[in-house]
């Protein structure tokens, strides 16, 4: 058995530097972190073949003192954090003093810095954290970092790094996270001589958003600007109808400082419930402000994870600011036109008195009140059509014994009687809910019910929720039992298997773990699906005038229940496009 030895100076940096510099992409957020805290308002980043063979960040922040510039590459070394208790109140990107240490233990590094106060700046080169030379040099104010050859001296990292592209890839992703959670700051990113991304810096979060992402993304954003609890929240969430089947433009920030917050994550999918297909993720660019000292981004060295003190009382805010502003903005998808229209049948022109508005409140300035206000209890709320996107309308006609066409303004909408009927049902049933209010409907003959003893223990379990929906239940022992009573929407009483299909439904779900109103919000959404008129079913213009008429006057009309849209809009410019008229 070897003898217990310390390690020296040289095999320390190395071990530490194996745990921040992960690869090129460790190399870049480290620097790039450090022009953000030394107030640079430009930060040009250049790599080569993945950031393997070069890697490059240019600055105009405040520089490093000459007589600090060696200290900035001993281990620990750092002007962010000089007691105990700052560590509690963090307001930096970065505060451990370990990644110019480490990334100079893994590569050969040249910096040259100058301080607005000094004539001339300096000059560093080190190799394997050694420093090799040092000498005045003319530069602008601001730091500029090389890194080549990283990990030439550590053989057995190099190999398991990706493909330069793949390398690459990932440090692209991160420049597009940075512009988005800086917008103030003039950022320029070249790959392999090619300028990959260039902003301007002009604050502007959607003017990012658009050179990031594209127009079309710019062009379906929704603001929201939400405070309370010492907290403020703001930035970008987009229409549903951009959703994507993966998390991957999904930016949630903390004080400026990109995370991974399962918190905010879930938080955030839960304000758009009812308004996604089950597979679909938002898409969202939003910064928290808080307190520093209420949350800790110490928990790992990467600092990607935090802990809130308060959880409930952020997911709350997240939630509720998220759902407020889907219900506050119309939501209907646009779709491309394939094909000439039926010809237009002649159909009276209704007109529609005007409902209220409501508008989300927005916040000036960051002025916490001195007291924290509690959090409440989440009881979603009501608000009217955020605006008339139908005001006047034509009905034009019907195809597929399905959709409906509604001509109103420079526009044409396709509405799917199925999905507008479930959400009118699933609306009227939410509203008896919160009145407390039931409605069934007596069967003149019982249906008769034989439950496995699983489906016995899901109906004993639940026997609450489901009286509530409509249901009268009567017990007559063993796996026996019998339907008395349904929810008056249901068309067809006479069938069990729709009961039966909800009892394997609520199976599924941990009642302990699923807030009780979502249990319900499900039922309901069950019984509207069971009850709305299908796909096919034969409506007159008079039917599909009422279902019009009752859909606008919701809440929200855009989505059924299950988040399918109930409304696709197709302008006249797209057709006059598509009939090359433009």
């Amino acid at each position: 058995m070897n003898r217990i030895q310390q390690l020296d100076q040289l095999m320390i940096n190395r071990i530490a530097a194996g745990e921040v510099v992960e690869r090129p992409l460790s190399v870049v957020k480290e620097l790039t972190e450090n022009s953000i805290d030394a107030g640079a308002s430009a930060v040009t980043v250049e790599i080569k073949d993945g950031g393997v063979a070069y890697i490059r960040v240019t600055d105009n922040g405040g520089g490093i003192p000459k007589e600090d510039a060696r200290t900035a590459f001993l281990r620990h070394a750092t002007s962010k954090v000089s007691e105990p208790d700052d560590l509690y109140r963090i307001n930096t990107l970065g505060f451990r003093g370990e990644a110019l240490s480490s990334i100079a233990a893994v590569s050969q590094v040249e910096m040259v810095t100058k301080t607005a106060y000094d004539i001339t700046g300096l000059r560093l080169l080190l190799s394997g954290g050694e420093v090799v030379s040092e000498q005045e040099t003319g530069c602008a104010d601001g730091t500029s970092v090389v890194v080549r050859n990283l990990f030439s001296n550590t053989p057995a990292r190099l190999k398991f790094l990706k493909k330069p592209a793949s390398e690459g890839a990932l440090v692209s992703d991160f420049m597009e996270r940075l512009a988005l959670c800086r917008p103030d700051i003039a950022f320029k990113y070249i790959n392999n001589g090619n300028i990959a991304l260039s902003l301007t810096g002009n604050g502007e979060l959607r003017a990012a958003i658009l050179r990031v992402y594209g127009r079309e993304y710019a062009n379906r954003l929704i603001e929201i600007v939400e405070r309370g609890n010492d907290m403020i929240l703001s930035g970008f969430i987009a229409k549903p109808e951009l959703s994507r089947s993966n998390r991957s433009r999904q930016n949630f920030f903390i004080n400026g400082r990109y995370v991974k917050s399962e918190l905010a994550q879930a938080a955030i999918e839960e304000g758009y419930a009812g308004k996604l297909m089950t597979g679909r993720f938002p898409v969202f660019v939003l910064n928290l402000r808080v307190r520093p000292e209420t949350v800790d981004v110490n928990v790992h060295p990467n600092k990607l994870d935090v802990r809130f003190s308060d959880e409930e009382t952020v997911f709350a805010l997240i939630r509720d600011a998220v759902s407020k502003a889907l219900s506050g903005t119309v939501i209907i998808p646009e779709a491309t036109a394939a094909a000439q229209p039926e010809k237009p049948r002649a159909e009276q022109v209704y007109e529609r008195a005007p409902l209220p508005l409501t508008k989300p409140k927005v916040s000036e300035a960051f002025e916490p009140p001195e007291e924290p206000t509690p959090p409440k209890p989440y009881i979603p709320e009501e608000h009217p059509a955020p605006k008339l996107f139908l005001p006047r309308y034509r009905i034009i006609g019907q195809f597929f014994q399905t959709y409906w066409i509604i001509e109103s303004g420079e526009s044409v909408y396709i509405i799917d009687q199925h999905a507008a009927h479930e959400r009118i049902l699933f609306e009227e049933i939410k509203k008896r809910l919160q009145s407390k209010e039931r409605a069934s409907q007596r069967l003149v003959q019982p249906i008769a019910l034989n439950l496995t003893p699983s489906e016995r223990q899901v109906m004993d379990e639940n026997r609450e929720l489901i009286e509530f929906s409509g249901f009268e239940m009567e017990d007559l022992g063993g796996s026996n039992a019998a339907i008395r009573s349904v929810p008056v929407l249901l068309k067809e009483p006479e069938s069990a298997g729709f009961f039966i299909e909800m009892l394997n439904r609520l199976s599924n779900i941990d009642p302990a773990e699923t807030d009780p109103y979502d249990l319900k919000l499900d039922a309901i959404a069950q019984i509207a699906c069971k009850a709305a008129v299908k796909a096919r079913d034969r409506l007159s213009f008079a039917e599909a005038r009422a279902l019009v008429e009752r859909m606008l006057a919701l809440p929200n009309p855009f989505t059924c229940p299950h988040g399918r849209p109930t409304t696709v809009e197709m302008t006249k410019q797209e057709w006059d496009r598509k009939f090359k008229r433009t």
